[in-house]
């Protein structure tokens, strides 16, 4: 029993690394995304 608890909770600090990493990289999608609309923008309105 105290050995799944264990299991549990790597699994659980696993995901959080994997989900923190994920919003990271997800920021600096966003980021280039947003770049590309505000350029867009731009062009359309010239």
């Amino acid at each position: 029993m105290a050995e799944d608890k264990n299991i549990r909770r790597r699994h659980k600090e696993l995901w959080k690394d994997r989900q923190a990493k994920r919003s990271r990289v997800q920021r600096k999608i966003d980021r280039r995304a947003a770049k590309q609309r505000k350029r867009a923008r731009h062009e359309t309105d010239e």
